[in-house]
């Protein structure tokens, strides 16, 4: 897949109903990082450290995070996330 294809199917996730909130992979898989701040990872909340991310917009947010990005491993560590579900942990965290 073409980075132009793989940003088109996160855009897709991203504003669809596909891409439901998934607590369950947030507290598996990113909260090790981001609730804690490990390795720099903008924690929950810190508005301020999210919104230069944020205002990258959701695509390439999700994009960066899945295929991985400064300390961040891609599908933050989990080598079998599927974009689905990584874009639907992701999507609640981006909408403040």
């Amino acid at each position: 897949m073409t980075f132009k294809g793989f940003l088109s199917v996160c855009a897709a996730l991203a504003f669809s109903g596909a891409a439901a909130a998934t607590d369950a992979v947030y507290q598996q898989v990113c909260s090790v990082c981001h609730a804690a701040g490990v390795a720099g990872a903008p924690k929950v909340g810190d508005t301020k450290k999210w919104a230069p991310l944020i205002a990258e917009g959701q695509v390439i947010l999700t994009a960066h995070g899945y295929v991985g990005i400064r300390g961040m491993p891609a599908k933050g560590g989990k080598p079998d996330l599927a974009l689905k579900d990584f874009a639907g942990a992701l999507v609640p965290w981006c909408t403040w």
